[in-house]
């Protein structure tokens, strides 16, 4: 600093300089708060086929609508290979009543598929549901899941 400055304008550097130190501080403390005490940091779930993903407790749920096509591929946090996979849904559009979705489940492609018909609605809310067993640590796990989201036209 020069010596002509004026004590004002010291002040007001130097309140400047506490602001910005107290807002990194701050933005250092909101980011770091998601991964202490034994919980990890979120991650970012990737999709395999091009889809919306989703994370369950110990399932994740991929999905895509694509020209009136729902397309659905349950799969497990860790890798593991589902089993006795069993996969229901129900669709809801925004002024009617849940009705059950004819699912067909392809277990080679680990694949759910269904026909959406949005009548005149522009959106549904889908409700997917999910029972399967796992193979954690050398034993069959069951493990049911729901999973909720909006499709559009």
């Amino acid at each position: 600093m020069s010596q002509n400055q004026s004590p004002t304008f010291k002040v007001l550097l130097a309140a400047a300089c506490t602001v910005a130190a107290l807002l990194g501080a701050s933005l250092f403390s909101i980011t770091s708060a998601h991964a202490h005490e034994g919980h990890s940091a979120p991650v970012k779930l990737k999709s395999k086929y091009g889809g919306m993903v989703k994370a369950g407790k110990a399932l994740d749920l991929e999905y895509r609508v694509q020209h009136g096509d729902l397309k659905v591929w349950p799969r497990a946090h860790e890798g593991e290979a589902l089993k006795d996979v069993k996969v229901s849904a129900t669709v809801t559009p925004p002024r009617g009543k849940a009705q059950a979705l004819s699912l067909s489940y392809d277990a080679t492609a680990g694949l759910a598929i269904a026909k959406l018909d949005f009548g005149k609605a522009h959106r549904l809310a889908i409700e997917i549901k999910l029972e399967a067993q796992a193979e954690v640590q050398g034993q069959l796990t069951p493990i049911k899941e729901t999973f909720k989201f909006q499709a559009e036209k």
